[in-house]
C-alpha cells in the first residue's frame, strides 16, 4: 500500500511512550468472571467486568470481584435517594453541621 509522501521500501516504525508507572484499569465483559487481563496478565485493583450472566458490574478489589451494580441494585438506589429527597422536602430529614 502506498502512503502519500512516504518513499516506498521503508518501514515506519510508531513508537508508543507511557509516562506514568500506573496501570490503567480494564473493562471486561464475559458470563464468567475473569481471572486474567485480556492480555493475560494480572488482575488490577480498579478492573471492571460486567457479567453477562445476570447483569451485574463488578470491580476487582485486588483479591476479589466486588458487586457494585445492576438492574436490582440501580432500582433500589433510585428508590433510597427518591426517599431521602421526600423527608428533606418535608423537613422530617435531621440536619448535622
Amino acid at each position: 500500500m502506498a502512503l502519500p509522501g512516504i518513499t516506498t521500501g521503508r518501514n515506519i516504525v510508531v513508537a508508543s511512550v507511557q509516562s506514568s508507572t500506573e496501570v490503567t484499569p480494564v473493562f471486561q465483559e464475559s458470563y464468567n468472571p475473569p481471572t486474567t487481563r485480556p492480555n493475560g496478565g494480572d488482575l488490577v485493583s480498579g478492573d471492571t467486568w460486567w457479567s453477562t450472566n445476570d447483569n451485574n458490574l463488578h470491580i476487582w478489589s485486588g483479591t476479589t470481584w466486588n458487586l457494585i451494580g445492576g438492574p436490582g441494585h440501580y432500582a433500589d438506589l433510585v428508590s433510597r435517594i427518591e426517599s431521602l429527597e421526600s423527608m428533606i422536602d418535608s423537613g422530617s430529614a435531621n440536619s448535622y453541621s
